[in-house]
């Protein structure tokens, strides 16, 4: 094969490893909680690719060409291809999604999911096979500065060449990554930081001014230096591959500088990588990373639409269904790239049968598109502005209870039951929207809830609630919803409140939603090992009655929101409390 002069050995190998990263994440979040990380490692090759390619030639029209060529025709078969399956398999599906469609295709879909409030770790609020576009938003963002940037760059050329100017991007993507950090708050969801084009373009601007460095001149290296690059780059990899699986999207340390330190190991990886003196890039050129880097876009666009057709149609519960999901995405990435091929041509009857297909179900999708009604989003939109003024209402209130509980000492109940005395509930937007039925069964409570909020943000509000004397004898944890119980943060929650309050866990309902089953197993696993653990079953309830549920098929209405209130209080007053517990274990260790 006679490779292009432009061509640098292990940039498809390096896409490699950012997709396998992303994919993992998307299908396996509990165990590669880091993997969304990928998503930087392209975010540093496509900066540095813009300045790389555009210092040897470049034309503003046939760069916007390129541009459109590359990315257009896929998406737009993707985008209209799952709706036209929408149409057939899931129509509901369709209703309100013609501005979501809009904002991918016009390249804002990162600001659209921003004002809709749409968290990437959390999917269940934002049911949509689209959800992971808002990447390519930023993306398409670049795109349109950048022939501004390089203009600039001409300029600083003539007068002081491009590591001066280097310089700069490197400095203004420091700026980017400090507005971050200066944007960070604890108490605030996360979802504006992670999609903000100015709040993540560092990884961009880093990438390109590593490719303004840049040099395909192989210099002779001595021993020393090689074996120090090969150390350097496995150390990289190493902490690289501990991110991908330990580092949550939530962790505050990833927006107070730690997102920015990873994206500078990656642009140490690409320039090793990319630099023809060390070997790293040769051997990342090997099959099947050469494969999969050569496919990464189209692997990336479908995975998504994949996982969402596989929840809808309730196929999640197929042995090794993971794998399956793999297996197809890697298939239809290949057959997109096959059909979009125009050099290969479209004599083989399969192709052109593929493209028939194709071309009809987008159909289909347009129509779909074009027809749906908004009774879904008219929905969401009122349960959005209901959680909205939940809040600010719950806010007074709970402000109101922390007064009259400064003003009165609470003991909690004595007897054989939980004490319903002074109770503490921490939640998300489930418990946010019932929070007066939980007010009106259980008065003198506090409660706290808020929307897309994970299990990650119990411990610091414990730490608050115990330092103003509001933990009692009784607390509730209903989170779940928003991403996997099973880490870390439990474990704390438990060390934190110690063996002597009585914990309630209320369990999850989701239909869409693939670690609702693994949290409710992992709560009773927790009621198993530990006396004063209890659970609280919401899933049997709300899994029989849809009559209690919103358009989305998980916030309760009205009288879900009853049901749900009364249940937490029913499950407080017949339970055995921790107390009554160890005195029966004294007793009967005395006799």
């Amino acid at each position: 094969m006679i490779m292009n002069k432009k061509y640098i050995k292990g940039l498809n190998g390096y896409r490699a490893l950012a997709i396998i990263a992303v994919t993992l994440f998307h299908i396996y979040p509990g165990i590669f909680k880091g993997g969304y990380l990928g998503v930087c490692m392209f975010f540093v090759l496509t900066g540095f690719l813009l300045a790389n390619t555009s210092q040897k030639e470049f034309n503003l029209l046939q760069y916007f060409k390129k541009r459109i060529k590359r990315i257009y025709p896929a998406l737009l078969v993707v985008i209209f291809l799952t709706c036209g399956l929408c149409f057939f398999l899931c129509p509901n599906v369709l209703s309100g999604m013609k501005e979501e469609v809009l904002s991918i295709v016009a390249g804002y879909n990162n600001w659209w999911q921003i004002s809709t409030n749409a968290d990437y770790f959390a999917k269940s609020f934002n049911n949509s096979p689209f959800t992971h576009f808002w990447f390519l938003g930023i993306e398409l963002q670049y795109y349109l500065i950048w022939p501004l940037l390089f203009l600039l760059y001409k300029g600083f050329r003539k007068i002081n060449g491009s590591k001066v100017y280097a310089i700069i991007l490197f400095i203004l993507s420091l700026v980017s990554a400090g507005w971050m950090i200066y944007l960070f708050d604890p108490n605030q969801d996360v979802t504006r930081l992670y999609y903000g084009s100015d709040t993540r373009v560092f990884a961009l601007l880093l990438g390109s001014s590593l490719g303004f460095l840049y040099s395909n001149k192989k210099r002779i290296v001595s021993t020393s230096i090689q074996i120090m690059a090969d150390v350097s780059i496995l150390l990289s990899f190493v902490i690289t591959f501990i991110s991908f699986v330990l580092i949550d999207g939530q962790n505050p340390v990833l927006y107070q500088g730690g997102m920015l330190l990873l994206t500078l190991i990656f642009a140490l990886q690409l320039y090793f990588i990319s630099n023809p003196s060390f070997k790293i890039g040769y051997w990342m050129e090997k099959l099947p990373l050469q494969w999969i880097g050569k496919h990464s876009f189209s692997i990336y666009l479908w995975q998504y639409p994949v996982l969402f057709f596989f929840i809808q149609m309730k196929l999640t519960s197929i042995p090794f269904y993971q794998i399956i999901e793999i297996l197809i995405t890697l298939l239809l990435a290949f057959l997109l790239d096959r059909m979009l091929d125009t050099k290969k041509g479209y004599k083989n009857i399969f192709v052109l049968l593929l493209c028939a297909g194709v071309a009809i179900t987008m159909g289909f999708g347009g129509y779909g598109l074009l027809t749906a009604n908004n009774e879904k989003k008219e929905a969401m939109e009122e349960l959005q502005q209901k959680l909205e003024e939940d809040a600010k209402n719950m806010e007074e209130k709970k402000k109101e209870m922390q007064e009259e509980q400064k003003k009165k000492e609470i003991v909690p109940e004595e007897g054989d039951y939980c004490s319903k005395e002074g109770v503490l509930l921490i939640g998300d937007s489930i418990l946010l929207g019932c929070w007066e039925n939980v007010y009106q069964e259980l008065p003198g409570c506090i409660v706290d809830g808020q929307v897309s909020r994970y299990i990650s943000a119990a411990p610091p509000l414990l730490q608050v609630y115990g330092a103003q004397g509001n933990i009692h004898s009784t607390v509730v944890i209903a989170l779940g919803t928003n991403g996997p119980l099973y880490s870390e943060h439990t474990e704390t929650v438990l060390q934190m409140l110690g063996e002597d309050i009585d914990i309630f866990f209320v369990n999850t309902y989701d239909p869409y939603v693939e670690w609702i089953e693994l949290n409710n197993v992992y709560i009773d696993q927790m009621v198993a090992a530990h006396p004063n653990v209890h659970r609280i079953d919401w899933y049997s309830i709300a899994s029989v009655h849809p009559e209690y549920l919103s358009a989305d098929e998980t916030h309760p209405t009205g009288d879900g929101c009853a049901a749900y209130a009364r249940m937490i209080r029913e499950a407080i007053e017949t339970t055995p409390s921790i107390r009554f517990i160890k005195k029966v274990e004294a007793e009967n260790g005395e006799e």
